[in-house]
């Protein structure tokens, strides 16, 4: 089981869009078994995932207030090549009260490790599903250091102009932190540009500016920029508000999103680039 988990500390960067559509192409074109969490108080994983808001949720899961396996909620089932059904697609969801995680765990001394517990303490996990893809909020807090405790893999979505790269810099101590006293075994497989503009007068001269920052932090952070990048494109908002993946409302409205062509790409180059990391 592959365990990956999406963030920034810059919010607007596509992290929860990408999170969905890792999870969606991996069960719908690759015919795994996917699990998303969301553990960011907006919910924004769990309703787009078309999910009702509601406990037991991935706050419960962190706190030890429920076993893991009572949280996941079936989205997707599909059937293998023997004709038996199983599910493709799943996820904790998240609730409101993930707001005040950093005051619930305030006086926890394991309050940045709680979720690697509660993945140890149900071993049939790694059995059910082969991926587990992680939605983070923006922010240092416990939501991020509870994601990466149990990550094999951190993807950073990133905005390609001054404000998103400037977050990615200002994540490179706490991620060398992180990997030095609570997951040495974390490691980061790349930066993604995302809702990147394809058009307008400037648009290529500021892309290749920050394209060359990005290039320079990657380098920093010891991972790659992905070549692959996401163009910004209507049909994300609009699958958004259908509730659907991407691939899904491609499928059904539009078979020419360039999202959806794009998240594909991006897959299979991640696919490759994890091989080796």
């Amino acid at each position: 089981m592959t365990i990956i988990t999406v963030y920034n500390k810059k919010g607007g960067v596509a992290k929860t869009t990408t999170a969905l559509s890792m999870g969606a192409y991996l069960a719908d074109f690759k015919g795994k078994r996917v699990l998303l969490i969301d553990v960011d108080g907006q919910c924004d994983l769990t309703r787009q995932s078309n999910k009702e808001v509601k406990s037991p949720s991935s706050y419960d899961v962190i706190l030890g207030q429920c076993k893991i396996y009572e949280a996941i909620r079936i989205i997707k089932t599909a059937t293998d090549k023997d004709g038996k059904k199983y599910v493709s697609l799943a996820i904790i969801g998240a609730d409101p009260r993930l707001a005040a995680l950093d005051t619930a765990l305030a006086n926890a001394p394991d309050g940045s490790v709680k979720l690697r517990r509660a993945f140890s303490a149900y071993p049939e996990l790694e059995k059910s599903f082969d991926y587990v893809i992680i939605d983070c909020p923006p922010s240092l807090g416990r939501h991020y250091l509870n994601a990466l405790s149990v990550s094999d893999y951190l993807l950073i979505t990133a905005f390609p102009e001054e404000a998103s790269t400037n977050a990615i810099k200002e994540l490179i101590d706490p991620i060398k932190t992180t990997q030095e006293v609570i997951n040495p075994e974390l490691k980061i497989a790349g930066v993604l540009r995302t809702r990147v503009k394809t058009f307008g007068k400037n648009t290529s001269q500021l892309f290749r500016y920050e394209e060359k920052k990005m290039l320079e932090l990657s380098e920093e952070l010891g991972c790659c920029l992905f070549k692959t990048f996401i163009r910004d494109s209507l049909s994300v908002s609009e699958c958004q508000e259908k509730r659907m993946t991407i691939f899904d409302y491609a499928s059904k409205y539009a078979p020419t999103s360039t999202a959806a062509e794009d998240y594909k790409k991006f897959m299979e180059e991640f696919l490759g680039t994890i091989k080796e990391v």
